[in-house]
């Protein structure tokens, strides 16, 4: 999936839609507009999958000119 620069992605799953909590599935990647992918270990089981955005917030206190 292509990810763009300034956000950030989470990738989540499900085992089952009636599940409450999606669980995340790895560390969050940085957008750096790059095509990612995720293989995640297969457990022999159908999963449902969620990717999260996030726009990164950036502090602009911590940059000095």
């Amino acid at each position: 999936f292509p990810i763009k620069v300034g956000f950030g992605n989470q990738m989540q799953y499900k085992d089952n839609l009636t599940d409450t909590n999606w669980p995340s599935l790895g560390a969050p990647i940085s957008g750096n507009g790059a095509m990612q992918s995720v293989n995640p270990a297969s457990t022999g089981n159908s999963r449902f999958y969620s990717l999260q955005i996030e726009q990164i917030q950036w502090d602009a206190s911590l940059f000095q000119l």
